[in-house]
């Protein structure tokens, strides 16, 4: 048994938006995402999987994808940058969790009306210690 190559991470993504809208159990505001990476290959693999394959099921990339230095605790320039594009959702296939609960805090100071998707990191301990309530929801 072996796991996925990072590519259908990314595919896979776009195609569960799909499938939460095409279902209703997910009313996008609009049809853009907005796809923000960090440095690691891993991670620009997942990012550029989801811009390849987003306007074959119907969404613009309306930011990104945005390649940010690793490791990073400070996100609101980019968090700003990203927003301002009205995404529908806001993907960030970074994968430190430390860092990806700094993101997670700062995004819930302006939140967007955008669905949040946070690449493996957030499923470890040490992110919701340090996102708290801010991981919630």
């Amino acid at each position: 048994m072996a796991n996925p190559a990072e590519y259908w991470y990314g595919q896979g993504f776009v195609k569960f938006l799909c499938s939460l809208r095409n279902t209703g159990r997910w009313n996008p505001p609009s049809n853009r995402l907005a796809i923000i990476s960090g440095s690691t290959p891993y991670s620009i693999v997942i990012a550029n999987a989801m811009a390849g394959v987003a306007t074959q099921f119907g969404w613009v990339v309306s930011y990104g994808p945005e390649i940010v230095s690793t490791s990073r605790t400070e996100w609101r320039d980019i968090i700003a940058e990203a927003n301002a594009t009205d995404p529908a959702a806001v993907a960030n296939t970074h994968f430190y969790a430390v860092d990806l609960a700094h993101f997670q805090r700062q995004f819930m100071e302006r939140p967007s009306n955008s669905l949040v998707y946070l690449q493996y990191g957030a499923m470890h301990q040490s992110f919701s210690e340090i996102a708290g309530s801010d991981a919630v929801g």
